[in-house]
């Protein structure tokens, strides 16, 4: 498990052993490294040929590239604690790529200032292999004039490559140049943790996947607030995708997607939950091809959880066999007896009541002995039967903020549920009418 240095002012034998014949290029010192090898990159490392720079990580996770301070014996004994060791072409019009498996820490990496189609950043494009990358505590600079996806991540295409993970941790991604910049999503899964967005040149959307990716991206407890962004995802032209937003600083009127959902793009889910621009938490928001649920704080049940409706708006593509479902949600049962559970729902500026086959719920309930199976129950009007109106709710006396036309009903179990086991009983609402607006109140009663 060798340890091997990097620095571009080192003038010794350059065979990495120490920081005097350190490696001056990160490439050369990868191309001699297995993943159980340590390379440490100098502060003041400066690699910018007038060329591009492929950084080639072994094909297996364990590779650790760290910026650490050059100032006592090598190995050192402590990292840097700002990414200041650059790694990027220098003003050309060539690439930045890495591939493979590494751990990276405290590197500076950029492309070329020169506008070209080829001056990009790639990180783990290869279709060959599966690559395993993470960047902490890094920064990660786009400096070229031109627009559209300029730093790509994962590879595109049926590959090896489809089982790729990128994280960003405590990291920047910086766009000092160009218009319209935006990161491209290919396959794999993706991770930005407290990651910050910084640099002038954003585009309005700024993440957009390749059509038959299916990428898998989460964005975690970072600020997205400084600039105007509209929505995070362009969706009118692409395959399907699944993404989770949590714990982030927004703008303020910022939506999850831009565009109508294709059909390839079926199955395909967004979430953003306890996202805010200011001191309001719990929201929460939630998006597929077939209609979209916000926290809504102008109309909810009275006696409802922190003042918030789900509002749900189903699109043209909602129907009984492509409906809406919210995610399941629930409460921890410990009472071994017979339970109804339901749901308090509205209709807003009309007065009739929502059917069987519009809107229903389903309930998931611990009801076998000595098993952790759950099983499902609903409400839904039966194959082949005849519509019938959901029960009355609590009425409108029970909620605030609706318009003198409107409907109080439920959506639960028709009869009750005997637990036999301690555990969650949880539920969701199910909307199969197109283009309708229901009110739910986010809470299982009985």
């Amino acid at each position: 498990m060798p340890d091997r240095a990097v620095d571009s002012n080192a003038v010794g034998t350059n065979d990495g052993t120490s920081w005097a014949n350190a490696y001056t290029t990160l490439a050369a010192a990868t191309a001699a490294s297995t993943n159980a090898d340590t390379i440490f990159v100098a502060p003041a490392h400066l690699e910018a040929p007038a060329s591009g720079i492929t950084v080639t990580c072994p094909t297996t996770p364990g590779l650790r590239i760290l910026g650490a301070a050059n100032t006592s014996a090598f190995p050192p004994t402590s990292l840097v604690t700002a990414a200041t060791a650059i790694v990027g072409p220098g003003a050309t019009t060539a690439s930045m790529n890495i591939t493979g498996c590494a751990y990276i820490f405290g590197i500076h990496i950029r492309n070329g200032t020169t506008s070209s189609s080829s001056n990009v950043i790639n990180f783990g494009v290869a279709l060959s292999i599966e690559h395993t990358l993470t960047f902490d505590t890094c920064i990660i600079q786009y400096r070229g004039p031109n627009t559209g996806k300029r730093v790509y991540l994962g590879p595109v295409g049926n590959s090896t490559g489809r089982n790729t993970t990128i994280r960003m941790e405590n990291t920047e991604i910086n766009a000092s140049a160009g218009t319209v910049f935006k990161v491209g999503i290919g396959q794999g899964t993706f991770v930005f943790d407290n990651v910050t967005f910084t640099g002038a040149a954003w585009e309005v959307n700024p993440f957009e996947h390749t059509n038959a990716t299916n990428p898998d991206i989460r964005i975690l407890n970072s600020d997205l607030s400084q600039f105007a962004f509209t929505s995070l995802f362009e969706v009118g032209a692409f395959s399907s995708i699944h993404a989770l937003i949590a714990g982030c600083k927004i703008p303020a009127s910022l939506t999850l997607s831009d565009g109508a959902w294709p059909a390839a793009a079926a199955g395909s889910s967004l979430m953003m939950i306890d996202c805010s621009n200011g001191d309001t938490h719990g929201l929460f928001r939630y998006e597929t091809p077939t209609g979209t649920l916000v926290s809504d704080s102008g109309i909810y049940f009275t006696e409802g959880a922190a003042a918030q409706s789900w509002k749900i708006v189903t699109t043209a593509a909602c129907s009984p066999t492509n409906p809406f479902e919210t995610p399941y949600f629930g409460f921890y049962n410990s009472t071994l007896s017979a339970v109804t559970p339901y749901f308090e729902i509205l209709r807003n500026l009309s007065a009739t009541a929502f059917q069987n086959d519009e809107v229903w719920a389903e309930i998931l309930g611990k009801t076998t002995n000595a098993s952790t199976r759950s099983t499902a129950y609903n409400d839904h009007m039966v194959l082949l039967g005849t519509p019938a109106n959901q029960a009355a709710g609590a009425g409108l006396g029970s909620w605030t903020g609706e318009d003198a036309t409107a409907w109080s009903g439920k959506c639960g179990l028709n009869s009750s549920i005997t637990p036999a086991e301690n555990g969650h009983i949880s539920g969701r609402i199910v909307v199969g009418e197109p283009s309708i607006t229901v009110y739910v109140d986010p809470q299982i009663r009985t």
